[in-house]
């Protein structure tokens, strides 16, 4: 039986307020399990040795949809390093590399000396997050870098 206070609308609308949000934190918690299976796991980044050959590359078709997802990631990593968002800037960075290994190849035949910079830039990158505490300035500075040679590469690639 309900106790009689909680009959009361109020008393009701907090008993399954409570209820939810601890079935709620429940579920989200089981969530954060680690998987050793897990394909988020693929795109794990390490401080060791070059850091996009653990990476795995995305389902990208071609060289200027990579390229215009990787500008867009680009800014979206200025904005979590601006938030002091570690473990976001870390995801984007994975989004980042998978690209880049996706295209890779294409990219090398292309221009490979382009490449070469744009893969140096994205393990400086890489370091830089990895790297703590964060010197959010210079993550700044390689991010732009690192979107400068990509808008480079793009139009180099829209021109030929």
């Amino acid at each position: 039986m309900v106790p009689e206070k909680f009959i009361q609308a109020r008393g009701l609308k907090r008993y399954v307020c409570i209820i939810l949000c601890a079935l709620v934190s429940i579920v989200l918690l089981a969530g954060c399990t680690p998987n050793e299976n897990s394909e988020s796991e693929s795109n794990n980044i390490h401080l060791q040795g070059d850091k996009l050959t653990v990476i795995a590359p995305s389902n990208l078709g071609d060289i200027p949809t990579a390229l215009e997802e990787m500008q867009s990631k680009v800014k979206l990593y200025k904005q979590a390093v601006e938030s002091d968002s570690a473990e976001e800037a870390t995801k984007l960075l994975g989004e980042m590399a998978g690209f880049m290994k996706a295209v890779e190849e294409e990219l090398k035949v292309k221009d490979s000396a382009a490449f070469e910079v744009l893969h140096t830039d994205l393990e400086s990158l890489i370091t830089g997050t990895l790297t703590e505490p964060w010197d959010k300035e210079l993550l700044i500075q390689l991010d732009y870098k690192l979107y400068q040679g990509l808008r480079d590469m793009r139009e180099a690639w829209d021109t030929k």
